[in-house]
């Protein structure tokens, strides 16, 4: 095993700032910062054993895979590609149909419970086989209603993903667990008008304001310009579970069912809805940071 990055034993606070702020200006509120170029355990063969969140402190730390439901555990594991294999001439995270899971039941809860949220992934796609149609998470933190041998925890699999769809439209959704009905008025489906060209990175970007009552979820590619939005209901009371990375929750009933296949050369997650400037900034530095095309 290859250790690039050990954020646990290497950094200062003063590092704490840096991991992010050189690519990254904007801290406040930041609650996960996966970089595929640090942080990153690997074998010998490049396979993932741990993705580490280098936010120093933050609730969720370690990403890792979950065996349990695949009759071959390593079948589930992803693969670190290094600049001159990857998509787009730097260091990413290989999916293909696979995840990675950070074992903290509710770090991520209160972002749908009122506080509000905004991620942004750099991501390239391949052509998406999973068998749900339009329902290839490349992260999401939804409820685990159903799991492996019985031992889901009920619910409407309320928590918010990234989602590209067969097609590779990408869409930002949020399910605050009032029902459960596909692209129903508590299930918003914001999808991109932009289709990602294959083999390509993107910076993509859901936002979902704060508050009581109705809020706003909308989704971006590339800049800050929304390009699809809808309203929904907060519920203070939704119950998600916890985030997996590569597919839409600790899917141990059905593993690389509702799955990514593509690449992730980085996914930030605020704990609140960044501002149309901060946003905009945001959106700036990650396309030149990762040489990626504005449209």
């Amino acid at each position: 095993m290859r250790l690039l990055f050990d954020s646990k034993t290497t950094m200062t606070t003063t590092d704490k700032r840096l991991a992010s702020e050189d690519v990254f200006g904007c801290l406040a509120g930041l609650i996960l910062d996966l970089d595929a170029a640090k942080g990153v355990e690997f074998d010998a063969s490049n396979k993932v054993l741990s993705w580490n969140n280098q936010v120093i402190g933050a609730r969720a730390q370690a990403f890792k895979p979950n065996p349990i439901g695949r009759s071959d555990p390593s079948a589930g594991i992803p693969t670190r590609l290094d600049p001159a294999t990857s998509s787009g001439e730097h260091t990413t995270i290989q999916f293909n149909r696979q995840e990675l899971i950070n074992d903290d039941e509710a770090a991520f809860d209160h972002l749908i419970q009122g506080n509000g949220y905004t991620w942004l992934a750099v991501i390239a796609v391949y052509e998406q086989t999973s068998p749900v149609k339009n329902t290839h998470a490349f992260f999401g933190n939804l409820r685990n209603t159903s799991a492996f041998e019985g031992q889901g925890t009920g619910g409407h699999y309320e928590g918010f993903w990234g989602v590209v769809h067969d097609d590779r439209h990408v869409y930002a959704g949020t399910r605050n667990g009032i029902d459960f009905e596909r692209n129903g008025p508590n299930n918003p489906e914001v999808l991109s008008e932009t289709v990602l060209e294959k083999n390509r990175l993107y910076v993509v970007a859901g936002r979902m304001g704060a508050g009581t009552g109705e809020v706003k979820l909308e989704v971006f590619v590339n800049t800050a310009e929304a390009e699809r939005s809808a309203m929904v209901p907060i519920n203070p009371q939704a119950n998600p579970s916890k985030m997996a990375v590569g597919q839409e929750r600790d899917a141990t009933d059905h593993p690389g069912c509702e799955s990514f296949e593509g690449e992730l050369a980085r996914l930030l997650i605020y704990e609140r809805p960044l501002s149309d400037d901060e946003l905009s900034e945001a959106m700036l530095q990650l396309c030149e940071t990762y040489h990626v095309r504005r449209l």
